[in-house]
């Protein structure tokens, strides 16, 4: 079984102080096949990513974390998020999202759903559906005041429709470019 609290990260949690108020951050990312493959999050990769989320985290002291919950990015960022005590809103594109995971992503993906720091909402009833995942998306953009974005700078996919989205809104961006990381 995937152990939340050993996931991720080697370093000490965040002790949360708020420096601002009602800071959101919504997060976007890319799945683990960009990501070195490491589907359970526990490769050198992940530890680079894990370690600029926590500094970004120290920098802005969000109130609240929005993650989309989905494989990659995502979940390492929901992990953090718990490492670091900050609740986080699990924004489910749809129930069952999960069904076609390797089993060890579907034990991480439901202990952080159980995490007492975790509110899991459902963006779209039903089924499966490509769309469901940019409406999930513009959910978590619209909810956030600032957005995280782990993004290689490639002008297609998800996390690129989300990236241009948040700009489109405004919103503030803070990037990791895996392509950049030392690991």
């Amino acid at each position: 079984m995937v152990d939340v609290k050993n996931v991720a990260a080697q370093q000490n949690p965040i002790l949360h102080t708020n420096a601002r108020k009602n800071v959101v951050l919504s997060g976007t990312g890319h799945r683990p096949n960009k990501l070195n493959n490491e589907y359970d999050i526990k490769g050198r990769m992940t530890k680079a990513i894990a370690q600029r989320v926590y500094e970004i985290f120290e920098l802005i002291r969000p109130d609240e974390i929005v993650t989309g919950v989905a494989l990659g990015f995502d979940m390492i960022l929901a992990v953090c998020s718990i490492r670091a005590g900050i609740k986080f809103t699990a924004a489910v594109p749809f129930k069952g999202q999960e069904l076609g995971w390797p089993e060890a992503s579907r034990r991480l993906y439901n202990s952080i759903l159980e995490n007492r720091l975790c509110s899991p909402i459902i963006i779209t009833e039903g089924p499966y559906a490509a769309w469901k995942m940019f409406k999930r998306d513009e959910w978590m953009v619209d909810r956030g005041t600032e957005l995280i974005a782990c993004w290689n700078g490639a002008e297609d996919g998800g996390t690129y429709k989300t990236v241009k989205y948040a700009q489109s809104k405004g919103k503030k961006i803070h990037y990791i470019n895996p392509k950049e990381l030392t690991w």
